[in-house]
């Protein structure tokens, strides 16, 4: 297994200086057919890419955040009357906790409209941004679009002060996504980009940033995880996870970003999420400084 997983990223490089060969293209296919069965990632795949995955949803990952807590008020207007309570979790990518962000009269009416409509969640084909099951997603949830009820206005209004970003048109960021989580419910490690070949990112761009609102304290498990930070988070009622899925420099993948949500071992997990898009925010973020075109980021072995 560890000598096909090495073989696939040298030919990958290999596709970097010759992007057309048939022959290196064709053996990439043989490869990933050998290490899929029945579309289902083996779990050696995880160990290799993210050995310290498991450690992180047994939250044994130790603590060494000496960053600082904050009150923010600079990213709206608004925030100057009520700033946000905002404890940093790491610098580059930028990953933060937001404090009393979303409210119980909120969370419960989000549920309430979710729960008649929920379905299996699916994950998205980078290229053809199509839908599908997978096996290491495993959560009911709904997309709620941006006018279809005042909680959802709201919490969209929100998200803007907490990011500073606009969602001024349905191209600046995905509909908010309401999520359930049931016993056993995880999704394995991922990136949230899509990255440069898929067919919205001349229109759309990437994924710049993911904001998860948690809806409920989780029993045990459920964790999210950064394990290549090294970053576990456990779910609180009312908080908010930020995070960047871009390097800001360069507006491509930033390869510590991938996460994970850790199975729920005792209850359930509700969040809310949302995603928003790196071309509409032209106005909030200078224009990338550099393209890199040796992108050695870690392996992502998830369509999202």
């Amino acid at each position: 297994m560890n000598k096909k997983v090495s073989a696939l990223k040298v030919l990958r490089e290999a596709l970097t200086w010759a992007s057309h060969d048939v022959v290196i293209e064709r053996q990439i296919s043989q490869l990933k057919g050998d290490l899929y069965q029945f579309g289902q990632p083996k779990k050696d795949q995880y160990e290799e890419f993210y050995p310290d995955h498991k450690e992180g949803c047994r939250g044994l990952f130790e603590d060494t955040n000496d960053l600082s807590c904050h009150y923010d008020f600079t990213t709206h207007p608004f925030l100057r009357l009520a700033p946000f309570k905002v404890e940093v979790l790491n610098e580059d990518p930028f990953v933060a906790k937001y404090y009393d962000v979303i409210y119980d009269r909120e969370i419960s009416e989000l549920k309430n409209i979710t729960i008649p409509v929920m379905t299996r969640s699916s994950t998205v084909n980078r290229e053809s941004y199509e839908m599908k099951k997978n096996p290491g997603r495993t959560s009911k949830g709904h997309f709620h679009p941006g006018d279809s009820s005042w909680v959802v206005k709201s919490i969209n209004q929100r998200i803007s002060q907490i990011t500073g970003f606009g969602l001024r048109t349905k191209k600046s960021g995905d509909s908010i996504l309401v999520l359930n989580y049931g016993l056993g419910g995880q999704y394995l490690p991922h990136y949230d980009t899509f990255g440069a070949n898929s067919t919205i990112y001349i229109s759309e761009g990437d994924r710049l940033a993911t904001l998860i609102f948690y809806l409920n304290d989780v029993e045990q498990g459920g964790l999210t995880v950064f394990p290549h930070l090294r970053i576990s988070h456990t779910p609180q009622k009312g908080t908010a996870l930020l995070f960047y899925n871009l390097n800001l420099k360069t507006l491509q993948k930033d390869k510590y970003s991938a996460h994970s949500a850790c199975p729920v071992l005792m209850g359930s997990k509700w969040v809310s999420a949302t995603w928003i898009y790196s071309a509409d925010q032209m106005f909030h973020l200078p224009c990338a400084l550099q393209y890199d075109n040796d992108d050695d980021s870690f392996e992502d072995l998830e369509d999202y």
